[in-house]
């Protein structure tokens, strides 16, 4: 049978020992990740130990010592509530960026100097305990803001992963010693997953138009019409409305500025829209697929009844009891939220 532990370390000193772990076998969690929202996870423990802190890293490992989870602890009551590291971000900002020839570089920088580099001694703290580093090269310029625009990191930081498919991806260990946060777009192969397998219980897909795919473009004063782009279902992004993949539900977005063309295509349009949700349950047994070695952001093609889908892994659920362990996995693809806006317009607006 399956068997979890919790560890925690102070939000202040991360790269020092886990600070509490007495009591914390877990007896039910429930694990919830995404990259294009703020949710929240929930575990059970037979007793909760008084160094727990809100705003600590609460990790959690199995029998093997892999640590399955990372999070911050948002509340701590009857049961130890957490949100997604990212959360660690959660604080208005103000727009400060020296642009880079490649965005993963440009954000690395906001972080070296804003938070790691900070005059605030308890935000410097914590953020000087990860060592920062890119994965990839994503060529794209930020769109220009107004003096003194504020907004909060986190939601800037889900909205740059949205657009560019840019993630943060953190590690931290149960002993001392450097945490790390990486930065870069998803470079694993794509994995395909089909109803008609054992291991795959269920598939239901829920296509929906999401996201912009028609954009207008005009001057600053808005005196001048300049252009207009539209995302297809296979030819990218073209300014031809004639063309044959257009989507024939038509989401439109008027931009009124002076920037580059294609910075502000970039923000608004995407080239491979995921203008859907397909949810999963596979098993966690079987030799088919390996579940602990998908990766968020992760390429999938998804048949699904004569149909296939082309699209990318951006969420998932876990649900254990230490009676029943755990048997399947809730997996979340596509970019289509129930209630959940794109905001990069809204923060990057000039």
């Amino acid at each position: 049978m399956q068997r979890f532990r919790g560890f925690v370390k102070s939000r202040t000193l991360i790269g020092g020992n886990a600070i509490a772990t007495k009591g914390l076998e877990i007896t039910s969690f429930t694990i919830k990740r995404d990259l294009l929202s703020d949710v929240k996870s929930n575990f059970e423990v037979y007793s909760i130990p008084q160094a727990i802190s809100e705003g600590d890293i609460f990790g959690v490992y199995d029998e093997h010592g892999a640590i399955i989870y990372l999070g911050v602890i948002e509340n701590v009551a009857e049961d130890i509530q957490c949100s997604q590291m990212l959360s660690l971000f959660d604080d208005e900002w103000l727009y400060n960026v020296t642009e880079q020839t490649y965005l993963e570089d440009t954000i690395k920088g906001i972080i070296t100097s804003d938070f790691q580099n900070s005059s605030d001694s308890v935000v410097s703290s914590i953020f000087s305990a990860f060592d920062i580093s890119t994965t990839s090269q994503t060529e794209v310029a930020l769109p220009s803001q107004d003096d003194n625009t504020t907004m909060n990191f986190q939601d800037f930081l889900l909205d740059i992963y949205s657009q560019y498919g840019i993630i943060l991806t953190f590690d931290v260990g149960f002993n001392s010693g450097v945490a790390s946060i990486s930065i870069g777009t998803n470079t694993s192969t794509e994995i395909k997953l089909a109803n008609n397998a054992v291991q795959v219980l269920s598939i239901s897909p829920e296509t929906e138009i999401g996201e912009t795919n028609k954009l207008i473009i005009y001057s600053k004063d808005g005196t001048t019409y300049r252009n207009t782009y539209y995302a297809t279902m296979s030819n990218g992004i073209v300014t031809d409305d004639t063309d044959l993949t257009r989507f024939t539900k038509v989401n439109t977005k008027y931009v009124f500025s002076d920037d580059e063309e294609e910075t502000l295509v970039s923000a608004n349009l995407t080239s491979e829209p995921f203008n859907h949700q397909i949810k999963a349950v596979m098993a966690l047994e079987g030799k088919l697929y390996d579940f602990y070695k998908f990766t968020l952001g992760q390429r999938f093609q998804i048949y699904y009844n004569q149909l296939y889908y082309s699209t990318i892994f951006t969420g998932y659920n876990l649900t254990y009891n230490i009676n029943d362990g755990m048997s399947d996995a809730e997996l979340i693809f596509g970019k289509v939220r129930v209630n959940i806006e794109n905001r990069i317009y809204k923060l990057f607006r000039s």
